[in-house]
């Protein structure tokens, strides 16, 4: 009975598209819109993870993500180096400017200001320039996004003078940073230049970012420091993943793609169930000929289930390869997407909530055949 169910629905063209189109529509706006959600995130993290040279960070009490550091005083760095176990402790300044090129363009950047002598902090790819070159007086990183954006149309040269603050800085390499939550124009540069560059008060310490020993259990480090030094010592991973949370904690992003999925199944599950009660009631006559010879209320369920299954499946996989298609598209059109990706999970849930959808419209448009009287055909 399965066949004779789907051949009625391939047998009527207009309402089978129209309901691979109300699946396909659904799965389109939920997958992508979780995907830049759980792509925006992601991008939380980034900062701490490009410093992988560190093993645990160090920072204010009450500090919960990158954003809202809360400074130190300088002679902090000098208690976390006495800690029993550091093999090294560099400082870290993270902090906001703007920017001005010659002919008086601006940009909002962040100003990350690593260690003087070892440079531990910037990204491990140049694309332009030597790391060595940081060194210079007034040198500065800019990386790929803030230097297209500072001079756009134009080659990637070294030697640009900026204004950071009415500060004079000289572009001396150019970067491949990863993608950062709330900006992605980056300034890198020396700790005493970024101290410079933002004034920031007495304190000026964002963070410190230690090395453990060898043979040192990075957890049990991170413990230490803390009751030594009464500041907050965290590793690595976990800081990222605080950052993450932090923003999942604040709720609005995640709402705010929450609604737009909600509202994608609410108007995938109204097409599929407007389009399955009218294709019903197109052959309602077929299906009261089908009780009247005997066939259970039960076979007829499954049988609208059936069509309805079959178009979710093939309405899913358009939905979900468009929205491959179109993630792809965007990273390779805007820098800021290359980390937006559809993960496995969002691509399970989103099979989940569709066929959840589809048995509920099924169940919704199969009412009229469970009560109708099989005589209607001979009427």
């Amino acid at each position: 009975m399965q066949w004779v169910a789907i051949s009625m629905l391939i047998g009527d063209r207009v309402k089978f598209f129209a309901l691979i189109f109300g699946v396909a529509f659904a799965t389109l706006l939920m997958a992508q819109q979780s995907a830049f959600a759980v792509g925006l995130l992601s991008l939380s993290g980034n900062f701490v993870r490009d410093v992988r040279e560190a093993d645990v960070w160090v920072m204010r009490p009450g500090t919960a993500s990158v954003t809202s550091a809360l400074p130190m005083a300088s002679s902090q760095l000098l208690r976390i180096k006495g800690v029993a176990g550091v093999e090294w402790a560099m400082p870290l300044f993270n902090g906001n400017a703007q920017v001005r090129i010659a002919d008086g363009s601006t940009l909002a950047v962040s100003v990350l200001g690593v260690d003087d002598d070892t440079l531990i902090g910037t990204p491990q790819t140049l694309l332009l320039g030597a790391f060595e070159d940081l060194r210079r007086p007034n040198a500065v990183f800019l990386n790929r996004v803030a230097y297209q954006k500072l001079f756009p149309g134009e080659p990637e040269r070294l030697g640009a003078t900026l204004e950071l603050n009415d500060r004079r800085a000289v572009v001396a390499g150019i970067v491949k940073s990863s993608p950062r939550f709330g900006g992605d124009n980056v300034v890198y540069t020396r700790y005493s230049n970024a101290v410079r560059f933002v004034p920031s008060g007495r304190n000026t310490l964002s963070f410190v970012v230690v090395k453990a020993q060898a043979g040192i259990n990075m957890a049990e480090l991170a413990a230490r420091i803390t009751q030594t030094t009464g500041l907050k010592a965290i590793q690595r991973l976990d800081f990222a993943k605080e950052n993450v949370n932090q923003i999942i904690k604040d709720g609005g992003i995640v709402q705010g793609f929450g609604v737009v999925v909600i509202l994608g199944a609410i108007v995938g599950a109204v097409i599929v169930g407007l389009t399955l009660s009218l294709f019903i009631r197109d052959n309602i006559k077929q299906l009261g000929a089908l009780k009247a010879i005997g066939v259970r209320n039960s076979v007829l369920t499954l049988m609208v289930i059936t069509q309805g299954m079959l178009a979710a499946f093939v309405g899913y996989g358009l939905g979900i390869g468009a929205t491959a298609w179109l993630l792809t598209a965007l990273s390779q059109a805007v820098p800021s997407f290359a980390t937006f990706y559809l993960p496995w999970q969002v691509m399970a849930a989103t099979a989940v909530a569709i066929v959840v959808m589809t048995l509920g419209a099924a169940m919704f448009s199969v009412r009229k055949v469970l009560t109708t009287d099989a005589a209607v055909v001979f009427r």
